[in-house]
């Protein structure tokens, strides 16, 4: 996936050259497709203070000759023997590299890629507030070096629909997904620094078993937001979502669509002395996102409207060498709920059969 985030984005430079040549006074009528190559690297990472290892992937961008697909499918275009680093305050990383990660199996590029990981469990984890400095350097390239930085925006708290309860018993809320859903969230958590994040976005996890096998479906993400949508928290530090009326539980059934199989999930126990042994089945989930992911995340946005067909580059990435891609970083706070009854029939879910659940 990102590797076509990468091809995307040179035939729309390739494109916006074009375009640019065709509409400037006293351009050259011969343009070269294929100039001379030009080392363009593309860098990602995305920081994750609830992460125990945070990923860095650095590739060299390509236009050959040859069909850029086919050039994509038979190699590998990230680097090796690079040096890479994250420093915070009172925080120092040196990134493992690890070679011949698979990527998916299912996808249009090569089966293999090189890594760049930090261990940050324990101790090491990553704070929330903290500003954080990329470093890519290489003993092989004299003068090289590529930077970056991203500051971690605080976990969103959600206050409904959460586990209720005291500290010896916490019971499961039931979200109606059959019927239209109301997500009450602050930006921030209790007790933690205040780092505003640019935007959030929203999701709905559901873990089940399909004939006994494990599955996952995830119902989103939302396009970032900002302010309230569809419904009104009333507090300037605090946000309403409102899933439109049987929106997640349609995608649910889409997912498990097959009626000769046998669904499940657990749904047990619906109450227990701590949230911590409660199911998690079904979570709702609010990422937020940092100012740098979020402008890169919304100027690619394909529901954006852009009537001159040109979208700007954004990248945070700066150094001696000419660079693409992004470093950012999100914090997630997420509520585990229960489905209702008649959810749990519309879904075939645990043997339910009885339709005057849903009445």
């Amino acid at each position: 996936m990102a590797e076509l985030v990468i091809f995307k984005i040179m035939i729309r430079l390739l494109s916006t050259c074009i375009l640019a040549c065709l509409l400037a006074a006293g351009c050259a009528e011969d343009f070269d497709l294929n100039a001379p190559p030009e080392d363009i690297w593309v860098v990602y990472g995305t920081l994750n203070p609830d992460d125990s290892v945070q990923y860095v992937r650095v590739s060299k961008a390509f236009l050959p000759q040859s069909n850029a697909l086919d050039s994509a499918r038979m190699g590998d275009f990230t680097v090796r023997g690079l040096r890479i680093s994250l420093k915070g305050a009172d925080q120092f990383f040196e990134a493992k590299q690890m070679d011949s990660v698979l990527r998916n199996p299912n996808g249009d590029f090569g089966p293999l890629m090189t890594l760049y990981a930090f261990s940050t469990q324990g101790a090491n984890r990553l704070k929330v507030g903290e500003l954080y400095q990329l470093s890519i350097t290489a003993d092989s390239l004299e003068g090289f070096s590529l930077r970056a930085s991203c500051r971690i925006p605080s976990r969103p708290y959600i206050l409904f629909p959460r586990p209720s309860g005291n500290f010896n018993r916490s019971c499961l809320s039931t979200a109606f997904f059959e019927d239209s859903v109301q997500v009450l969230f602050r930006k921030h958590s209790p007790n933690e620094p205040l780092s505003l994040a640019m935007g959030f976005e929203i999701r709905v996890l559901l873990s089940y078993r399909e004939e006994g096998e494990v599955k996952n479906f995830t119902y989103g993400p939302s396009r970032l937001f900002n302010g309230s949508r569809g419904c009104s928290a009333g507090q300037q530090a605090t946000l309403c979502y409102e899933y439109a009326s049987g929106a997640v539980l349609n995608s649910f059934q889409t997912a498990m669509s097959d009626t000769s199989l046998r669904y499940s999930y657990q749904a047990e126990p619906s109450c227990a002395p701590a949230r911590a042994f409660l199911p998690q089945a079904v979570r709702i989930q609010v990422a937020a996102v940092d100012s740098a992911l979020g402008t890169y995340m919304e100027l690619n946005d394909p529901a954006q409207r852009d009537y001159t067909t040109y979208r700007p580059q954004y990248t945070n990435i700066r150094g001696t060498q000419k660079a693409l891609g992004i470093f950012g970083a999100i914090a997630v706070g997420e509520s585990a709920v229960g489905l209702s009854a008649c959810a749990r029939y519309l879904l075939g879910l645990n043997g339910v059969k009885d339709s005057t659940l849903c009445e």
